[in-house]
């Protein structure tokens, strides 16, 4: 972290607490994140309506969805891509990105969180794929169905979409912690040695998957109900979405608020 920036935070009260926080060497890593994620809440919420992170979500409970049933392929030609072009896991997550390329193109202006979104997606199902087939050239679409039907269930699927949320966070820590962090790196600073930076790093990692987790329940409950009457339509992983980020900014500006 704070390798790249992008831009400075801006200098409203919440983004000035954050930049205090980062000043002060015993305010631990997930202070600092807790109050990072109050500051962009409403940058966050407006993903909400966000196509890009709806179709992302889309796509995540489909493949959940039409593993299990062996619909994968059918599902992804129903997106516009093709099953046959996808011999393994590399090709796939090629396929992937193109195709979330001319979502973007289509749905027009997309601001830097839905790329954080979308980079998120990726991840999420390319660790997915790796836990599940190792091998990176041997892996056919069959394979890679089979992969995803382990996720198919509501544990399965709330396990995934634990991955999702995860990445989600750290990643739009990132985004925003880059904009300041390097101004409190070198002598004499919060962060005067690579291995300060790397723990804090690492710690911002940890409270990315530990908060995510918040949405543990809730996801496993909300795949269980759409089992039970047999369908996710696109609008049904929106509304999934929506709930979903509203419940996570919320617990955590709420924990936050308490330490």
């Amino acid at each position: 972290m704070g390798n790249s920036r992008y831009g400075a935070l801006a200098k409203t009260r919440n983004w000035l607490r954050v930049i205090a926080l980062l000043e002060d060497e015993e305010a631990t890593a997930g202070r600092v994140a807790s109050e990072t994620i109050r500051a962009a809440r409403n940058a966050i919420l407006r993903l909400q309506n966000d196509p890009l992170l709806g179709h992302c979500g889309y796509l995540l409970t489909h493949f959940a969805w039409d593993a299990k049933s062996g619909r994968l392929p059918e599902f992804l030609n129903s997106v516009g891509i093709s099953p046959e072009e996808i011999q393994n896991r590399a090709e796939l997550l090629s396929a992937l990105a193109r195709h979330l390329t001319r979502q973007r193109f289509e749905f027009g202006k997309i601001n830097a969180l839905s790329e954080v979104a979308e980079a998120a997606f990726l991840e999420t199902v390319n660790r997915t794929l790796s836990t599940q087939t190792p091998l990176l050239f041997e892996t056919g679409i069959r394979e890679i169905e089979s992969a995803f039907k382990a996720c198919s269930t509501p544990t399965g699927f709330s396990e995934v979409t634990l991955r999702f949320f995860s990445n989600f966070l750290r990643r739009s820590l990132r985004y925003f912690l880059s904009k300041e962090v390097p101004n409190h790196v070198g002598l004499a600073r919060r962060f005067d040695s690579k291995d300060k930076l790397a723990n804090f790093d690492e710690a911002v990692n940890r409270f990315s998957v530990e908060n995510a987790k918040i949405l543990s329940q809730y996801s496993h409950d909300w795949y269980s109900v759409h089992t039970y009457q047999n369908r996710i339509e696109e609008k049904d992983a929106k509304a999934y979405l929506r709930l979903a980020l509203e419940k996570l900014t919320n617990e955590i500006t709420r924990e936050g608020a308490q330490k």
